[in-house]
């Protein structure tokens, strides 16, 4: 009889970001978790909604310069265009180790 070994964990990427002022910094993203994705659910007003996502947001990066890029990203970017782009990041890593 073999036993089952269920590895616990959140899948990340790792990539890197150029700030609007040229400087580029390197992050990880972990996946948005269980717990989080209800938060958002729960959220019925659009203000709550958009404090939820940047709690989660600061939750789900890590690097030195997470604040700067956060920052930059409210500033002169796109949250929605950031998601959809990871989104899609996670959509492959998944696809991938479906396949091997």
């Amino acid at each position: 009889m073999a036993n089952l070994v269920f590895k616990v964990e959140r899948a990340s990427i790792d990539f890197s970001a150029e700030l609007s002022n040229g400087e580029s910094v390197t992050l990880t993203l972990f996946e948005t978790n269980t717990r989080q994705l209800q938060e958002l659910t729960k959220a019925k007003e659009l203000d709550s909604n958009i404090d939820i996502t940047l709690k989660q947001l600061r939750e789900n990066l890590s690097g030195q310069r997470k604040e700067d890029f956060i920052q930059d990203l409210l500033e002169h970017g796109s949250i929605d265009s950031f998601y959809v782009t990871m989104s899609e990041q996670f959509r492959k890593i998944k696809e991938a180790k479906r396949k091997n």
